[in-house]
């Protein structure tokens, strides 16, 4: 625990940490328009973020 506090990031497992989050979150919102439910300002807002990190730096 206290390594994973310590600041020093793994820049690659940060990268796969944030596709996996952000996959999740895709899913998780298609769902909610699918059965018609409105989506969380939070989650929305999540997306918003972890959509244009994805954009700024070139990914998928």
């Amino acid at each position: 625990m206290e390594l994973l506090r310590s600041g020093k990031v793994d820049p690659a497992l940060l990268l796969t940490a944030r596709g996996v989050l952000l996959e999740a979150l895709e899913i998780y919102a298609a769902e909610l328009v699918r059965r018609r439910l409105p989506m969380p300002p939070a989650l929305r807002d999540d997306l918003r973020l972890q959509r244009g990190i994805r954009a700024a730096r070139g990914l998928r």
